[in-house]
């Protein structure tokens, strides 16, 4: 939420860019039933999760990379400029 609510604001990059943003926070699966209840919230709340099937790690940043581009092929296909940061 605090990234949400900082310099990943997608009203101030709209303004700052001059384009429309769409932030995407990109994550793999957690053990943790707290986490994972807290994700889903967020993500009913805002809409802007993508969770995949592995187990989120430093080791499997690839995965992650590779689940948001199967996400950008799928859901962003047609937009200009698609920027990837993992937070």
């Amino acid at each position: 939420m605090l990234l949400r609510n900082t310099w990943l604001n997608s009203r101030d990059l709209d303004a700052a860019l001059g384009l429309k943003v769409k932030v995407v926070f990109v994550t793999g699966a957690t053990l943790n039933e707290t986490v994972q209840k807290y994700l889903e919230y967020e993500h009913e709340l805002y809409g802007d999760i993508i969770q995949s099937s592995f187990i989120d790690s430093y080791e499997n940043n690839t995965h992650k990379a590779l689940s948001y581009m199967r996400c950008e092929i799928i859901f962003f296909i047609g937009l200009p400029f698609v920027y990837l940061r993992y937070v």
